[in-house]
């Protein structure tokens, strides 16, 4: 028969009780404890069946919606100015690279993607501008950037819902967006910082334009053309209207 001690350490209750600890840990609920150790005159089947109640609906009510955050680069290549002043380069003197999307043919995007564990934004902005378009940023964090906009601005909500978002409709206070997109100028030197052969080099091709072509060929994406606006508007040199946003 054995001692009590062994029967009640191979009890089925005994073994329910280890599989919530199992499946809850520390942060299993104080009332689904209580219902364990007060009513001890349900049956096992009772017990299982609870069990798997609060297993599939705690996780979703303790469930936070949290937006996918995704680094942005905005390449640039200042060339030799043009003005009469050769130390303070204008938007005409800057150089864009943008890369064609794998989802949308003869689609020009930014090089972009999520932020891995570890890494800040602007460490995965860097990242992605290797991987997408075969560019190596200049590693001077501590260098002005050409564009006066706050850093601050250059962060904005994509205008798609998250999946499990309560709303679709981006003006409603319960929408949950799908990603928050933040942009970081990387200045590119030339031809050192680029290379011929990179991880996505088969997938996607990569051109250098005009400020003014880059904010044209990234007008289909509405959150990242957003970005790029506000970038450019603090460009020397840019237009009235770009200023105004």
């Amino acid at each position: 028969m054995g001692c009590r001690r062994c029967r009640r350490r191979a009890s089925p209750l005994t073994r329910t009780r280890a599989t919530v600890q199992y499946m809850h840990g520390e942060h299993r609920s104080a009332r689904l404890q209580a219902l364990f150790d007060a009513q001890s005159f349900m049956s096992i089947g009772s017990r299982l069946l609870l069990l798997l109640f609060v297993s599939i609906t705690a996780p979703a009510a303790a469930m936070k919606l949290e937006p996918r955050e995704v680094a942005v680069a905005i390449p640039i290549q200042i060339q030799p100015s043009t003005s009469s002043s050769p130390s303070s380069p204008s938007i005409d003197d800057v150089r864009v690279c943008i890369v064609t999307s794998r989802k949308h043919d003869g689609k020009y995007v930014l090089p972009k993607g999520g932020i891995e564990r570890g890494e800040t934004s602007r460490q995965a902005a860097a990242r992605e501008l290797w991987e997408e378009a075969g560019l190596i940023a200049n590693s001077h964090d501590s260098d002005a950037p050409l564009s006066s906009t706050n850093p601050q601005r250059l962060r904005v909500r994509d205008h798609k819902p998250h999946k499990h978002s309560p709303t679709s409709d981006p003006s409603d206070p319960d929408f949950v967006p799908r990603a928050i997109y933040t942009a970081h100028e990387l200045v590119v030197q030339l031809p050192q910082g680029s290379k011929d052969d990179w991880p996505e080099q088969h997938e996607r091709h990569r051109k250098w334009v005009s400020v003014q072509e880059a904010a044209r060929q990234v007008e289909w994406r509405k959150d990242i053309s957003h970005l790029f606006q506000l970038w450019m508007s603090g460009l020397p040199g840019a237009s009235t209207s770009h200023q105004e946003l």
